[in-house]
């Protein structure tokens, strides 16, 4: 009964999205595979051909719109998406190096792996020297910067980020070259894409759920190199639908997780609290629903980050906070798109190496965002309003911060079409409609 709402156009937005996200990807790849390698970049035409095909097999399929013809398109588009996305990783793996020192690959992941071999040797990964490791050989000192970079003494992420790889690497001998950190990133990715296109009520909106994941350059054109930003959305959109489920212990977990993989989920955490508050409220024991999320919550972050807060608790601080904030000297210079970057370039800052207080400027702009996201849930907590005021707090937190890569979109945008899902009808809807 799904099936019997109104069939996509012979020609929809979906075609153009399915032509326009994985080619404009395809685009960059090739632009950037030319100016560093040159020639060599003929490995990419095939992905580039099936970009271009796709969308005539999607249009051929739905020539008589019809539920099956969405049908069909539906799996064109995945079936596409999944190609271009598995085949650029898996070929990006094959080509790895037997020396262990990736080229083309994010730096955090390399460090990621590191940090987990290191933690199977019994070092702690953070305030480790990586000099000598694959991280060293991928992260050269800074032009500008130190001739000793401060970088290979620092492990910024939260534990979970290489907690994670912990199982893939002792599968080292079973998985041997496929040992990778990408099993990880691109894996998240899946998880998101079959998680919302689960929640999507018709084909037509699976496809555009599908697109926007697996067939979108800004995330899996980072997945596939490695940049661990889709981790934590992954665990988020999960939590979110738990809650909805009213599984409010499991849901607190799920969202400790994402806070253990991610500083970006700290931003969010005060929305969630008074979104699950006020969806408790709800419930036959709204209290009790409410401290049971809790206690997940405070046992997941308690469990990944208390070894290492035991263990040297100043190094995990200096890491994961002093250091990635910039609050001491030698971290990361201002980059990106941020708002320091202005002030940089205006002269306001005299040096990209400045030792600045971030938060201030991050408190000026998330403040007055938490309290216009709280209003905004406390009017309606609908679970795409929850998502949809996330990704613009941490949007805005974000460009205030010390540096803004372009993969931290990822975290935002991901939350963006999980609010989108979540704001159309659910299946049980659509049957009703029919009946």
């Amino acid at each position: 009964m799904i099936d019997q709402h109104k069939s996509e156009p012979f020609v929809s937005m979906n075609v153009l999205l399915l032509f326009l996200l994985p080619t404009l990807g395809m685009i960059i790849l090739i632009g950037n595979a030319i100016a560093q390698i040159g020639v060599e970049a003929g490995w990419l035409l095939p992905f580039a051909l099936l970009c271009l095909v796709a969308p005539i097999i999607y249009i051929a399929v739905g020539e008589r719109p019809s539920p099956a013809a969405d049908r069909r398109r539906f799996f064109v588009a995945l079936i596409t998406c999944l190609l271009l996305v598995i085949g650029l990783t898996v070929r990006q793996i094959a080509i790895r190096p037997p020396a262990n020192v990736p080229e083309g690959m994010y730096d955090g992941a390399v460090q990621s792996e590191v940090a987990a071999q290191y933690l199977l040797r019994g070092i702690n990964p953070y305030g480790a020297d990586y000099r000598g490791t694959p991280y060293a050989a991928v992260n050269k000192p800074i032009p500008g910067g130190p001739t000793q970079n401060v970088v290979w003494f620092h492990y910024i992420y939260p534990p979970l980020t290489f907690l994670l790889f912990v199982p893939i690497e002792l599968m080292r001998p079973l998985l041997g070259e496929l040992t990778d950190y990408r099993l990880l990133t691109i894996g998240a990715l899946m998880l998101i894409t079959f998680i919302l296109v689960s929640q999507a009520p018709t084909y037509s909106q699976r496809t555009t759920v599908t697109v926007l994941t697996l067939g979108n350059p800004l995330l899996w054109g980072y997945a596939v190199v490695g940049a661990n930003d889709l981790l934590g959305p992954a665990a988020i959109i999960g939590a979110t639908l738990l809650i909805q489920k009213k599984q409010w212990l499991l849901a607190g977990i799920i969202f400790g997780l994402a806070v253990a993989a991610k500083q970006t989920t700290w931003i969010i955490t005060p929305l969630w609290l008074y979104w699950v508050w006020r969806q408790s409220k709800d419930s036959n024991q709204p209290r009790n629903s409410f401290k049971r999320q809790l206690l997940g919550l405070s046992a997941t972050v308690a469990v990944t980050f208390g070894p290492f807060l035991l263990w040297h608790p100043s190094r995990i601080l200096t890491d994961v906070w002093s250091f990635a904030s910039g609050a001491i000297p030698h971290t990361y210079p201002i980059s990106g798109t941020t708002f320091l970057q202005y002030l940089h370039v205006l002269r306001l800052v005299p040096s990209a190496w400045s030792v600045i207080p971030t938060y201030l400027y991050q408190l000026s702009v998330g403040a007055p965002l938490l309290a216009l996201t709280l209003y905004w849930i406390r009017r309606s907590a609908e679970p795409s309003r929850w998502l949809g005021g996330a990704a613009i707090l941490s949007l805005g937190v974000l460009l205030f911060s010390r540096y803004f890569n372009n993969n931290y979109l990822g975290f935002p945008i991901t939350l963006l079409v999980g609010a989108l899902v979540l704001s159309w009808p659910s299946k049980k809807v659509l049957v009703d409609d029919h009946e």
